[in-house]
């Protein structure tokens, strides 16, 4: 049974193994062993720092109450950024009889700004392609929280009435507004996310290098937007 849930520290070992194959298989030759072992270290680094804080109680943090999604366990998030917040979820195959052993097979990374949500990554083993578990990772991924449900917390006081107003966003002007970046060459993935809604605005946005410099690779940005109503 396939189950979306939020990463924990004890994914973060073997996460490192699972982005360098996702890498692999959807750049490949793009990168180097050495560039896709750098980019593993700094992305699941990124992951660890943000789910320590979980545990930081000296940290001001925002704090996102998760409701049901299909297939998505309750949750709290925390994280130590105020006006930018990323999520990471697992997409994993769950045995029925063992409640610890479970296979990942994807994940995808949820950046939330002030005026959209950016799904900055997504990614299914190609071994598990064609069986929809990325339609339901997309699904759970635009799903995962509403920006209206954020709140700041700091060890000495809650603003969960404030709300959004909290962190500078006007919850009036509240949309559900999802980007992504999708390579240019990857007509698959390009199909995928037109048949889920998105549009591309087939402008080339440079791919930037870990050196910072253009890598020669380039991204269409695809949009959609959710009513809520």
């Amino acid at each position: 049974m396939l189950k979306i849930r939020p990463a924990k520290i004890s994914d973060v070992e073997n996460f490192k193994d699972l982005f360098k194959v996702t890498y692999r298989e959807t750049y490949p030759g793009f990168f180097t062993e050495e560039e896709l072992s750098l980019l593993a270290i700094k992305e699941s680094n990124q992951m660890l720092g943000i789910l320590q804080s979980e545990t930081n109680p000296e940290n001001v943090v925002n704090v996102v109450n998760v409701e049901n999604v299909e297939n998505v366990v309750n949750v709290e998030n925390v994280v130590n950024v105020e006006k930018e917040m990323n999520i990471y979820l697992l997409a994993v195959l769950a045995s029925e009889l063992l409640d610890d052993v479970e296979v990942v097979l994807g994940y995808s990374k949820i950046v939330y700004k002030l005026t959209h949500r950016l799904i900055d990554k997504l990614y299914i083993l190609k071994e598990y392609h064609g069986k929809g578990y990325g339609k339901k990772l997309l699904n759970a991924s635009e799903h995962f929280t509403h920006p209206s449900q954020y709140f700041v917390r700091s060890s000495q006081n809650v603003r969960a009435e404030k709300g959004v107003r909290d962190i500078g966003i006007d919850s009036n002007k509240l949309q559900d507004k999802i980007k992504l970046y999708v390579w240019t060459e990857n007509n698959h993935a390009i199909k995928f996310y037109q048949s889920n809604g998105y549009e591309s605005d087939y402008e080339l946005h440079p791919y930037i290098n870990l050196d910072g410099e253009p890598s020669g690779k380039f991204d269409y940005l695809m949009t959609k937007t959710i009513d809520h109503g």
